[in-house]
């Protein structure tokens, strides 16, 4: 069978908002394997599953709308992918949606934001209007961004 691609959407909060990305891609790997899904691998010489992830959140930052895209080897449908993932998972990384996705990540053009603080946060909103210049540290010298 030709491998079809399913995009995962997924939530990641709570405590889990301090693992890495790396880490993160550890964990779907090893949930993958318990939930029994039958996801593609590469064919190199040290096989690793076919796991793309739409933008990579930094460490600290919790999300409801993550998105994977996979590739399975064998038809499954969407609801017993969620549900044999879920069951693998704890609560605060849960899988809220599985579908066949209509682009690729690479088209995304935008994203949209809500930004939350946890606490009484006072001259914040100089960094939030538009634009906001900074200076970035490159190989080739300082850029301003």
């Amino acid at each position: 069978m030709v491998p079809e691609g399913v995009r995962i959407a997924f939530r990641k909060t709570g405590s889990l908002q301090f693992i890495s990305h790396l880490d993160l891609c550890r964990t779907m790997k090893n949930t993958f394997i318990r939930a029994g899904i039958p996801i593609w691998y590469s064919e190199g010489f040290n096989p690793h599953p076919k796991m793309v992830f739409s933008l990579p959140l930094s460490i600290g930052t919790e999300s409801i709308c993550e998105l994977m895209d996979i590739k399975i080897t064998e038809k499954m449908g969407a609801k017993e992918i969620k549900d044999r993932l879920n069951a693998a998972l704890t609560d605060e990384l849960r899988i809220t949606r599985v579908y066949r996705p209509g682009r690729k990540f690479s088209e995304i053009a935008w994203a949209m934001y809500d930004i939350i603080f946890g606490a009484e946060v006072t001259g914040a909103e100089k960094y939030f209007q538009s634009p906001c210049l900074v200076m970035r540290r490159t190989k080739s010298g300082e850029v301003e961004t």
